[in-house]
């Protein structure tokens, strides 16, 4: 028996990698050689990610759904409806149209399906399917490549999944709206792990071997420049080197969340930007707005 089968996998950090392990987890259960990922973010797809053959069946979409963790997100039946439909346009075709999320398993959202499934067989068009994350996780786990890429090859051997990928296009990023703001949320979680335990107050930041360092393949371009503005306390207007020029970054970091969150009117975030406090910023924001309206 697989060793995965006594453990719980949590979902990935990013879209990015939940869409590669679907890729991955497909193209071996089909073993699909050709599957391919349709376009990126910011491109139009037709709500499909991956596109795939299964036998005889071509082509097959693929799309991948990835939900917050924490504040809990559920796939809903408007969703679905709302990919359906796009699903509809893609061209050639679709003989399957396959519904991916981390999201829980969930009986109402398989009657839902089941539903629009009785439909498109009168009308001639593709069967849906949608597959929860404990599903997806124990079809991933039968190729043993996938596993262990994605989940380790043994409860003793963690995953080191990215961080977050974010696209650029003309130097602004693709990503917006509510994907940004996830890809954020879920980001600070690993870029600020110095929490205190709640009863020891042991920094669990004490090494790098706790603290998720970002790395330069898991960041977007940057646009660099310099702003020479001479000190004005000594004659030569030099200022100090060392630490000085890494100081911005924390501040960059924050605007970043906060522009991410501005569409539910947070206005700031204080450090560090763990999971739970920009959570709150958010719940404050909209508690305020609700009691001005």
């Amino acid at each position: 028996m697989s060793a995965h089968a006594q453990f719980e996998s949590p979902p990935p950090r990013s879209w990015e990698q939940f869409e590669e392990l679907c890729a991955d987890t497909f193209a071996a259960e089909w073993t699909d050689p050709a599957l391919v990922r349709h376009g990126r973010a910011g491109q139009r797809q037709h709500g499909v990610d991956i596109v795939a053959r299964h036998g005889a069946r071509w082509p097959i979409g693929l799309q991948c759904k990835k939900k917050s963790k924490w504040p809990v997100k559920r796939l809903t039946t408007q969703e679905i409806d709302q990919e359906v439909m796009k699903a509809r346009k893609f061209r050639a075709k679709l003989q399957s149209f396959y519904i991916l999320t981390t999201a829980p398993d969930d009986t109402a959202i398989q009657k839902h399906v089941r539903e629009i499934n009785e439909k498109h067989a009168s009308s001639g068009l593709f069967n849906v399917e949608v597959l929860g994350w404990s599903e997806i996780v124990r079809r991933a786990t039968l190729h043993a490549a996938v596993a262990r890429k994605h989940f380790g090859g043994s409860s003793n051997e963690p995953p080191s999944p990215l961080l977050a990928v974010l696209f650029a296009s003309q130097h602004l990023l693709e990503l917006k709206g509510v994907d940004l703001s996830l890809t954020c949320r879920e980001s600070t979680t690993q870029l600020s792990r110095n929490r205190r335990g709640p009863h020891k107050w042991q920094l669990l930041s004490a090494s790098f071997m706790d603290y998720a360092m970002p790395r330069a393949r898991k960041l977007p371009t940057f646009i660099t420049a310099l702003s020479e503005v001479p000190a004005p306390g000594n004659p030569l207007g030099v200022r100090a080197g060392g630490e000085g020029g890494t100081t911005p970054a924390l501040a960059v970091v924050i605007n970043a969340i906060v522009d991410a969150l501005s569409e539910f009117g947070v206005p700031h975030v204080e450090m560090p930007a763990t999971s739970e406090r920009v959570w709150r910023a958010i719940q404050d924001a909209q508690t305020k707005q609700r009691g001005m309206s």
